[in-house]
């Protein structure tokens, strides 16, 4: 059976790369990759994207945007937009139910940016304000626990004066 593109609705063909079946559409040249399908093909290439958008590329074709509102091939439920890796601009489109992706054809060669960016050493820069960040949630816990030190002994000098001689 022969599944529909979620990007432009047109049939999606069956390719072999690097040893997993994935799901390509010949008219948006995007990508379906099934539950896990993606993850296991990182771990065998961590350059996969580049791979795949070197494959899937063709001289002179544009591609086109996708509707906002794309449904699984598979469960025909509507797909979830997310963030690559958290934190980058690249979107992805995820299936809450298989655990697909979708990912637009234009979009494979910013996630391979994103994951070699996300491999480089820290910078000088990044690893001094890593520091700071962990000195100031020290300094933070520190002065919290003082306050509490203080809020106690301020209660206590309230409550039992003369409590000093106890000590």
């Amino acid at each position: 059976m022969t599944e529909a593109c979620p990007g432009c609705a047109a049939p999606m063909k069956q390719e072999t790369f690097h040893g997993a079946v994935i799901n390509v559409c010949g008219a948006c040249e995007g990508i379906w990759f099934e539950g896990g399908e993606l993850r296991d093909l990182l771990e065998q290439d961590p350059h996969v994207f580049t791979d795949l958008a070197a494959a899937e590329a063709q001289p002179g074709g544009a591609v086109k945007k996708a509707p906002s509102t794309l449904t699984c091939p598979q469960c025909v439920v509507p797909l979830e937009a997310q963030h690559y890796l958290v934190t980058s601009p690249v979107i992805i489109h995820g299936c809450p139910q298989c655990g697909g992706l979708w990912v637009p054809a234009d979009e494979l060669v910013k996630m391979q940016q994103t994951l070699d960016a996300s491999r480089q050493p820290l910078t000088p820069q990044e690893d001094a304000a890593i520091s700071m960040a962990a000195m100031t949630a020290k300094h933070e816990a520190f002065m919290a626990r003082q306050q509490s030190l203080t809020q106690l002994f301020t209660r206590l000098d309230r409550y039992y004066s003369g409590w000093w001689g106890l000590i």
